[in-house]
């Protein structure tokens, strides 16, 4: 294990520093392209959502390691979500974004009609701020992830699950078998939105047949169940009161979920518990 005090010398320090630092400087960037994206969902009237996200640090050291970067290549340190109803608005959307002036388009990824072998789909897009009343900013690079309500809902799934099964399955961990279920649903998903599935796949009645048996030897049903009713609390209890734990205890036959809240970590293990 490596020594706390080795995160306090004056080098590790000032590493931090520019980290931060450089990430700060994001923040300008984002809102420009957050007010672009405004104009361009009121210009197509699409009714889109969008969200922002600044990567946390624990997330840039992690990826600072895992890929043998340097801080200034991390392309999605600053980004931003766009949540649409169809594919067609994706399109639409997109297309509006790509003749517009402002920002510079680095790359694209369509994982929409090339979806990730995990099943992962959105179309990404990668651009250059540019907006010359911040020179300062110029350069900055902000990854926008534009996506239907079922990509997202998918994405959200693959996010709770990890959670509440405690794996990285955005990462490959976890079992074969829930790996195996994601992805099929999301075959599905695309099917019902007239995009290809992941290539090597099975399609149709094949398909069907082993996702009925997969949730079977899983549970999944009940476990997303499970999630949407403590989702649910969880948002209650953030705003009725000020618990920094809430253990939650299913009962999927009578679709109730006891809560009890903790000020403090509890000090007993708890199996099967997912913490926020």
């Amino acid at each position: 294990m490596i020594p706390r005090d080795s995160f306090r010398t004056p080098e590790v320090l000032e590493a931090f520093s520019i980290a931060n630092e450089w990430r700060e400087r994001h923040l300008v960037a984002m809102r420009q392209i957050r007010a672009q994206l405004a104009a361009t969902n009121r210009a197509l009237e699409t009714g889109g959502v969008t969200a922002a996200r600044l990567k946390r640090m624990p997330a840039i050291r992690r990826k600072l390691r895992r890929l043998n970067h340097k801080l200034s290549e991390i392309q999605d340190l600053g980004g931003y979500r766009v949540i649409l109803p169809t594919i067609e608005d994706v399109r639409r959307f997109s297309e509006r974004l790509q003749q517009s002036d402002r920002h510079q388009l680095l790359d694209t990824n369509d994982y929409i009609h090339r979806p990730k072998k995990d099943g992962y789909r959105s179309l990404h897009l990668l651009l250059n701020h540019d907006d010359q009343r911040f020179p300062e900013q110029k350069g900055l690079k902000i990854e926008l992830q534009v996506r239907t309500h079922l990509q997202h809902a998918w994405a959200t799934a693959v996010e709770a699950l990890g959670l509440y099964l405690r794996v990285n399955i955005k990462g490959g961990g976890g079992s074969e078998s829930w790996r195996r279920l994601l992805m099929l649903m999301s075959c599905e998903f695309a099917e019902s939105e007239g995009c290809p599935p992941v290539r090597s796949a099975p399609i149709g009645e094949e398909r069907r047949r082993e996702i009925v048996e997969l949730d079977r030897q899983l549970g999944a049903q009940a476990k997303l169940d499970n999630l949407a009713y403590g989702f649910q609390v969880i948002e209650r209890y953030v705003i009725d009161r000020f618990a920094k734990y809430l253990l939650l205890r299913y009962d999927h036959e009578a679709k109730t979920i006891d809560v009890e809240t903790f000020t403090e970590a509890p000090d007993t293990e708890i199996s099967n518990v997912a913490w926020p």
